[in-house]
């Protein structure tokens, strides 16, 4: 937190709340254009980081769309990235592809993906929460 506070907000921090802020109220539209402005319209590398929120957004968009196949793909992709900052995308990558899965029937695949986001061993601020959001989840579909 304290890096953000040190430094000003840029163009793609503008874009990524305003994405976030589009998808939240239920803009998908506008959010699918801001996210593919975000992974065509610069000529640059993003962080991890950067990528990891964009790819979770993503994930998002389409988790509420109903296009649980395409949810999964930018979930997956979280799954495979290291971000420095943001560590906290990376088991709720797995929770996520979870969610998709279990409203697809598969249940087995989803409760292993469950089991992987409990199991990652990172520090991070969300972890007690997603315990709990995983097992309302499975709930449902008991």
């Amino acid at each position: 937190m304290k890096q953000r506070e040190n430094s000003p907000v840029t163009l793609i921090d503008s874009l990524l709340i305003s994405v976030d802020n589009n998808r939240a109220v239920g803009n998908y539209e506008a959010a699918l254009k801001d996210y593919t402005r975000l992974n065509s319209g610069f000529d640059q590398v993003f962080s991890n980081d950067i990528q990891a929120q964009i790819n979770h957004g993503l994930g998002q968009l389409y988790f509420k769309q109903k296009n649980y196949e395409k949810a999964i793909e930018f979930f997956t992709l979280n799954m495979k990235m290291n971000p420095e900052e943001e560590k906290w995308l990376v088991p709720e990558a797995y929770f996520q592809a979870g969610r998709c899965m279990l409203r697809l029937g598969r249940k087995q695949e989803a409760m292993e993906n469950f089991e992987k986001a409990e199991d990652i061993d990172y520090d991070y601020d969300f972890k007690k929460s997603l315990d709990i959001k995983i097992k309302n989840e499975v709930t449902k579909f008991e």
